[in-house]
């Protein structure tokens, strides 16, 4: 057994003693290397508390990765410290939100027209083409409604993601953001 895995072993079974959660010694471990403010990946690893993300999603991205990004596969989890570190990201990342019905109309007009073809009209991704890195799945990374407006500002960096800065209104940025919000389901 190489020390990484001692380690682990011996990280876990102080968690399942009560010292600490299991999923927060995988998460300490393996993601918040990258997973921090001011990432120089390209693209950057998202900041997790940006977002709402369900367990079953983190679970697919461990045991897959995510191509086109330095999320490599992480197939030296286990099963346990896969399901326990994805339900420590869901338990992190859990969070009411409150939607701004008024800009609903608005933001699905936009949403359906402008970005379901690389989002898909769903929000799940599956757009028109094939992105390399693809577009996540809204119901289950969702991001708030101020990572939605800086991406759409900002765009992302290594990927087909563009800015909307000189498309898209701020009201309009707004609106797609709320609109987004409501893809994920609790």
């Amino acid at each position: 057994m190489n020390s990484y895995h001692q380690k682990a072993k011996i990280l876990l079974i102080l968690a399942l003693w009560g010292c600490q959660d299991p999923g927060e010694v995988v998460f300490r471990e393996k993601c918040i290397s990258c997973h921090r403010e001011n990432n120089d990946l390209v693209p950057p690893a998202p900041i997790f508390t940006d977002y709402r993300i369900k367990a079953d999603y983190v679970e697919k991205v461990l045991r897959e990765g995510i191509e086109g990004t330095a999320m490599k596969s992480f197939n030296e989890l286990s099963e346990r410290e896969i399901k326990a570190v994805s339900r420590y990201i869901e338990k992190l990342t859990k969070r009411e939100v409150k939607v701004d019905s008024s800009l609903i109309s608005r933001g699905r007009y936009l949403f359906e027209n402008i970005c379901s073809s690389c989002h898909g009209i769903k929000g799940d991704g599956e757009g028109v083409g094939r992105n390399i890195p693809p577009p996540p799945d809204f119901s289950k990374f969702n991001p708030l409604p101020q990572t939605t407006i800086r991406v759409l500002n900002e765009g992302i960096k290594g990927t087909t993601m563009y800015s909307f800065r000189e498309i898209l209104t701020e009201d309009d940025k707004r609106a797609v953001a709320e609109y987004i919000l409501l893809f994920f389901r609790e």
